[in-house]
């Protein structure tokens, strides 16, 4: 089972073309973006990061529906590419990703971990 992140849309990556020639089922999320998706005002009631929050209920409803489509809750594959694969990096570092992601793919993003620590990370996200 695959779940296929991109940046608002999946238009552009035909994922029939893969399903056809693997045993995969892909699922094609879109999630906030700019401000409604990204706003923080710290020291406000205004925080937190709900284009990956987003992503987060999309994953857990795959993973609790999934198997009505002939999928394996238990095997959840994530893609994105470019800003979708730093969505990628960042599900696999969030603990409320942790149940749903079995496996990842991305391309085109950067590392976080060239960027800074996870633990920074998580300190500067809180």
């Amino acid at each position: 089972m695959a779940a296929h992140s991109l940046m608002a849309s999946a238009s552009d990556y035909p994922g029939g073309v893969l399903a056809t020639f693997n045993d995969v089922i892909i699922v094609s999320i879109n999630y906030r973006l700019g401000i409604l998706g990204f706003f923080n005002i710290p020291g406000t009631k205004y925080k937190g990061n709900y284009g990956m929050l987003d992503q987060v209920l999309a994953l857990k409803w795959v993973q609790a529906n999934i198997a009505s489509f002939g999928g394996d809750p238990n095997r959840v594959t994530i893609f994105g590419q470019s800003a979708g694969g730093i969505s990628v990096s960042l599900q696999l570092i969030s603990p409320l990703s942790k149940g749903p992601v079995s496996k990842s793919h991305y391309g085109r993003a950067a590392h976080l971990r060239r960027l800074f620590t996870v633990e920074k990370f998580l300190t500067r996200s809180s």
